[in-house]
């Protein structure tokens, strides 16, 4: 979406939400932008990793 002209303004529990780039959207506090940024950002680098180390151990 981002590469559409698209930003990335909100993560519900299964939906990320986007507005046009040049829309002036606001999150409402500083928790929800760091919840955004922990599940975007941060968690899925680590779930990647955990699943590339549990497919080496069912394989192993």
């Amino acid at each position: 979406m981002t590469s559409r002209g698209y930003k990335l303004v909100k993560r519900t529990v299964l939906n990320n939400w986007y507005v046009p780039r040049e829309t002036n959207f606001t999150m409402s506090t500083l928790g929800e932008r760091l919840e955004l940024f922990r599940k975007m950002y941060l968690a899925l680098p680590l779930r990647q990793w955990r699943l590339a180390l549990r497919r080496r151990q069912s394989q192993g």
